[in-house]
């Protein structure tokens, strides 16, 4: 009864278990015992095996692999779903085999970088072996974004390809995705072929590239730039926006994704400014993307007060450098004086401003005249006033990559952008001139000989107070030494006090140079090279004077003129009959002092003028050669002056009357009408050479007054004695088109002075409110829709399209801005 009750289905199981028992069974007794026995050990002959100690790098290894799996453990939650496999896979180590679409190069990279880190670990075979352990690397559970990309730091190399890539600042890997979607165009994308060879000096990318798009050659053509140090300044433009697509994710974008990029922006804002100064001048484009990225990066770290602050250099571009204008903001802000260092960088990076030939030539040297003059003229600096328009920086990124993710804006409520204004302009862009001018000699001797800038002829074409300090010194003990009375020296030892290596012949630019030197330091020479007296050669003598006051230009002081006349005829008469000694050289210089009607410092440069007329070769033959063109009257004329002027202090003593005789003589005139003329400037009555009394005459100072203002007529007879050498101007450093310093004065759509800054102003931002730009209108001085108006119009005409498009707010258009750029 109890078989009956048991179920079919449990005798059915019972029968399929014991079919499969007599299988095994019949398998065992024909295979297994014929095949040779293997001995089987024994518990006591595996507790008598030696199985040999781990050895220290075993059990640091093992503890780093628990390490590691316990962190895997606790970001489990980061990772994807891990299939099931059999334990004997799970210890393969990563696959070496490239993937079907990335080459050998490809490849190598993937083996060698460490992503994803491999890890060691001891495992046991299944069955007893050797006792000896074996060890594998298998991966490290890794992060999803890891087994994706990795950012490669500055002072990391990557090895790819078979090249060497130095410096880093980009991203490697298999997928990174941009915020506008799709693969970031800035990733070295593993998955992407490489040819063998590649030039990056051949353009072969579209406007916006992107590496995993672009073809296999010019990947290699990249990659051989990047391994080259990223230096090639022949470099195509767009490999070099395709490096800098990366830096613009790490600053902008990674940062907002919880990744701390903090620790790489010194790095990138170095690596900015050396590709700056590679490629700015290549690429507007880039030179503008780059800057604006490098102030973006500075402004996390500006202090409140700029002007402050050593001013960095700055090249010059469409729009002024936003580190300028929140500089100038700032003071405009505070109230304080625009400083030197300040406006100079201002003058020099505005476009507004042009520059002349010298301040690129001699850049230098024109900075340093510039320092000075504005300081001259204008103290401690301009004031700028608080304008409307208000600073805003925006930065729209280059990366097509990020394009939906911009533009980045920081507003600066409580700063005006004077980069509107326009008085503060003309006051720099006068200054600018000036200093042009003034180097004008320097700039264009340095034009034709590089080396002549630093030899005596462009020293002495510079001011002085832009000399070397120890020239300026020597010169200094010169003058100092000048204060006891004149000195006698030749051209030669003149220039060697100035530079003791001027061994050169003595050129006429040499001497007026030194003259025009020694004159702003204080110190006068005679003969007055300044006002066309002959240059003095190799050898010839000059006397130099401490200068007096303010000397006003001599020669056009009529009474000087004739001073200087009578010194002449007396120096060339005392040499006629040899009786020019000390004693007359007293007289005359006594003469002078009595000269009442003369200032101080004509008169200081009159006893100079006379010690030079005893050293220098002045004859009477010469002054004569001079006077001969002029007919009977004027030299009567001239006759009676030197009778006034003897007579200045109001009588005249026999030697003068001597000194006269033969003065009328060299003119020409009768000597017999002398005692007339001297009673008819005087008492008017006649007299003859007995009846002068040893005292002299008395003459009627009334009648010397009269005659005196009678002294532009002589004047104008003497007009061309004294001037040996034609005084001509030196040809202006003219501002030609070619020689101005980058877009300065560039007027961009064919628009005036004015449109041209507001469309300047215009391309500083991708976006305006109608508020901001009625604002900036109306501190141009402009009616906003007028000048919307002409500057579409004007944009029309050059690219069949409008600079600004809506209302409020209204956008600029990029791809005009791009084709000014170009």
């Amino acid at each position: 009864m109890l078989l009956a009750a048991i179920p079919r289905q449990l005798w059915f199981a019972l029968a399929v278990a014991g079919g499969i028992w007599l299988a095994y069974r019949l398998y065992k007794f024909v295979f297994v015992s014929s095949a040779p026995q293997k001995h089987e050990p024994t518990l006591a002959e595996l507790t008598r095996q030696t199985i040999p100690e781990p050895t220290a790098e075993q059990r640091r290894r093992a503890r780093e692999a628990v390490k590691r799996s316990q962190e895997a453990r606790s970001n489990v939650s980061l990772l994807p779903p891990v299939p099931q496999v059999p334990v004997a896979q799970s210890i393969v180590a990563p696959s070496t085999h490239p993937h079907p679409d990335t080459s050998p190069g490809q490849a190598e990279l993937r083996r060698s970088s460490p992503l994803p880190e491999l890890h060691e670990s001891t495992l046991q075979a299944r069955n007893p072996a050797p006792p000896a352990a074996q060890s594998r690397s298998i991966p490290a559970p890794p992060t999803a974004d890891a087994i994706k990309v990795r950012w490669i730091g500055a002072k990391q190399a990557v090895k790819l390809g078979g090249l060497t890539l130095p410096g880093g600042l980009f991203y490697v890997g298999h997928i990174l995705e941009s915020p506008s979607g799709g693969i970031d165009p800035c990733l070295i994308n593993l998955h992407r072929n490489v040819a063998r060879e590649g030039d990056f000096r051949i353009r072969q990318m579209d406007y916006w590239p992107s590496y995993s798009d672009i073809t296999p050659s010019a990947r290699r053509a990249y990659l051989n730039w990047l391994a080259d140090g990223r230096k090639a300044s022949d470099c195509d433009i767009g490999f070099v926006f395709l490096f800098f697509y990366g830096l613009e994710r790490r600053v902008l974008f990674d940062g907002q994704r919880g990744i701390d990029a903090t620790p790489d922006l010194p790095a990138i804002a170095s690596e900015l400014r050396r590709l700056i100064a590679i490629y700015g001048e290549t690429s507007g484009s880039f030179r503008r993307y780059a800057t604006g990225l490098l102030d973006w990066i500075e402004l996390t770290s500006l202090p409140n007060r700029l002007y402050e602050r050593p001013m960095p250099s700055f090249e010059p571009s469409y729009e002024l450098p936003f580190y300028l204008r929140l500089a100038l903001g700032q003071a405009s802000r505070d109230r304080v004086p625009v400083p030197s260092p300040l406006a100079l960088q201002w003058t020099r990076a505005n476009s507004a401003v042009r520059l002349r030939t010298a301040a690129r030539r001699c850049a230098e040297v024109f900075d340093r005249l510039f320092l000075e003059t504005y300081s001259s003229v204008h103290g401690a600096g301009i004031i700028l006033p608080k304008n409307r328009t208000k600073l805003k920086f925006v930065y729209q990124p280059a990366s097509s990559g990020l394009r939906n993710f911009g533009p980045f804006t920081k507003d600066f409520v409580e700063i005006p952008d004077v980069s509107v204004l326009k008085a503060p302009l003309r006051a720099l862009q006068e200054i600018a001139d000036g200093c042009a001018d003034e180097l004008g000699s320097y700039s264009r001797m340095v034009g034709r000989d590089p080396a002549a800038g630093e030899a005596i002829e462009g020293l002495l074409c510079l001011p002085p107070s832009l000399w070397p300090a120890h020239t300026r010194r020597r010169v200094e003990v010169l003058a100092d030494g000048l204060d006891a009375g004149p000195t006698t020296l030749s051209i030669d030892e003149v220039l060697c006090e100035i530079e003791p290596s001027a061994n050169d012949k003595v050129s006429r630019e040499t001497a007026k140079g030194a003259a025009t030197a020694l004159y702003a330091l204080g110190v006068g020479m005679e003969p007055n090279l300044l006002e066309g007296a002959k240059a003095p050669k190799s050898g010839d003598h000059v006397v130099l004077f401490r200068l007096s006051g303010s000397e006003s230009a001599t020669g056009s002081h009529d009474a000087y003129q004739l001073a200087v006349l009578t010194l002449q005829l007396a120096s060339a008469v005392a040499r006629a009959d040899g009786n020019f000694d000390a004693g007359e050289v007293a007289h005359l210089e006594q003469e002078i002092e009595r000269w009442a009607h003369l200032t101080p410092a004509h008169r200081s440069r009159l006893r100079a003028h006379l010690q030079w007329l005893g050293v220098s070769t002045v004859t009477l033959a010469s002054l004569k050669k001079k006077l001969e063109p002029l007919d009977v009257a004027a030299r009567e004329t001239i006759a009676i002056f030197m009778v006034t002027l003897a007579h200045a202090d109001g009588a005249i003593a026999p030697k003068e009357i001597a000194f006269l005789e033969k003065v009328y003589k060299a003119l020409g005139v009768d000597p017999g009408r002398l005692f007339s003329d001297i009673h008819s400037v005087g008492t008017g009555v006649p007299s003859t050479e007995s009846s002068v009394p040893e005292t002299g005459f008395r003459l009627d100072s009334a009648r010397i007054a009269a005659l005196q203002r009678d002294t532009e007529k002589v004047s104008a007879l003497l007009a061309d004695i004294f001037v040996d050498e034609e005084i001509t101007a030196t040809p202006e450093d003219e501002p030609e088109e070619a020689d101005l310093v980058g877009p300065a004065g560039e007027q961009l759509l064919g628009l005036d002075d004015e449109h041209t800054e507001f469309v300047r102003l215009l391309l500083s931002r991708p976006q305006w409110s109608r508020s901001e730009l009625e604002d900036a209108a109306a501190d141009m001085d402009l009616m906003l829709d007028g000048a919307l108006e002409v500057v579409n119009e004007a944009a029309f005409d050059a690219h069949d399209e409008a600079l600004t498009e809506g209302e409020d707010p209204m956008d600029v258009n990029q791809d005009i801005k791009e084709a000014l750029e170009a």
